[in-house]
């Protein structure tokens, strides 16, 4: 993933070991690579709250890294050391917790307290992108095995809504009055790893 914060690009790199460049947005300039980051970096995350940025990697890890000094402060691992892909990261800011994806071993959505790592709750279930909407309190979970897209309530997180998107939802993006959502729909891959069709987009009008 690539993150804009304060007029730096945050860039994941998915290698073992993984890094994460920090490029000037405007020059296109490498500033520094930030170094020690585990095993395929995969989701990036800013928290207005906290000041920081997490990013999730395929060794189970949540990192929280200072952007000013461009250090790793703490390496979460909320499973243990159960393995564990973690992909991508949303959150809560009205309630501190962090949610994060595992759609590789865990087959679920872990809720994280943002300043501790601590994990408060685990939400069963494939899952892929993932988004908090402070305008409605919601969370949306694509499942991409499943073929569907959940919304959630973000405090019980009991499913209030399901939607039908086969075969393989994907990305997901939120509109600014939070009233939109939109969802990327990969087709599956064949043995030779092509499809038997063009990917779409789908809008979700959240108000009915």
């Amino acid at each position: 993933e690539v993150l804009l914060h304060n007029g730096l690009l945050y860039v994941g790199a998915v290698g073992d070991p993984a890094l994460v460049w920090v490029v000037d947005a405007k020059t296109m300039k490498l500033k520094t690579r930030i170094k020690n980051a585990g095993k395929w970096v995969t989701g990036l995350h800013w928290s207005p709250q906290t000041q920081r940025l997490y990013v999730a990697n395929g060794g189970g890890e949540v990192l929280v890294i200072n952007p000013r000094t461009s250090r790793i402060e703490q390496r979460w691992k909320p499973l243990g050391d159960k393995p564990a892909l973690l992909l991508n990261i949303a959150e809560a800011s009205e309630t501190g917790r962090l949610f994060v994806t595992d759609n590789s071993k865990a087959k679920a959505t872990l809720v994280l307290d943002i300043h501790s790592g601590q994990l408060v709750k685990t939400l069963p279930g494939d899952a892929l992108a993932v988004k908090f909407n402070p305008k409605r309190h919601e969370i949306y979970i694509t499942q991409r095995e499943s073929g569907t897209v959940l919304s959630l309530d973000a405090t019980s997180y009991a499913v209030k809504k399901r939607w039908d998107l086969q075969p393989n939802p994907n990305s997901l993006l939120l509109s600014a009055d939070g009233q939109t959502l939109y969802v990327t729909v990969k087709q599956p891959f064949n043995k030779d790893h092509s499809t038997n069709g063009p990917d779409s987009i789908v809008r979700l009008s959240l108000n009915q």
